[in-house]
C-alpha cells in the first residue's frame, strides 16, 4: 500500500457570499462543546442555515432562527441550559472544547 499525501486538500473559499453569511450568523446560546461543534461545522462548509423558522421541543411554537438549536432562546433562558443538547449551565465546562477531541457522532 502506497503512502503519500493527499491530492486535494479542503480548502474553501472564504470570500465568496455563502460562506460571509454562514460567519455572520451569531453562535450563542449553547454551552462551549456544542459551541465547538457548531463553529466545526462552519469551518469545514458542512453548516446548513435555516430557511424558515424551527419549531421549539419545550413551547411548540415556530421560534428557533439558528440551525441546529432544539429549544428556543426564551425556553433555554428559563430552564437555564444549552439551546442546543439542553445541559444545564452549572454542569458547563469551564474551558472551551478542543474540536479535534469531537467524534463524529457529536456532529
Amino acid at each position: 500500500m502506497r503512502e503519500r499525501a493527499p491530492e486535494h486538500a479542503f480548502r474553501h473559499n472564504k470570500n465568496s457570499k455563502k460562506t460571509k453569511l454562514i460567519y455572520s450568523f451569531p453562535n450563542e446560546g449553547v454551552c462551549p462543546r456544542c459551541h465547538a461543534i457548531i463553529q466545526w461545522r462552519k469551518d469545514y462548509r458542512q453548516y446548513k442555515p435555516l430557511t424558515t423558522p424551527k419549531k421549539c421541543t419545550s413551547c411548540d411554537q415556530k421560534k428557533i432562527v439558528a440551525a441546529y438549536h432544539i429549544i428556543c432562546s426564551d425556553c433555554a433562558k428559563e430552564a437555564n441550559c444549552c439551546e442546543k443538547c439542553k445541559l444545564p449551565r452549572d454542569q458547563w465546562p469551564k474551558e472551551a472544547v478542543d474540536v479535534s477531541t469531537i467524534t463524529k457522532d457529536d456532529l
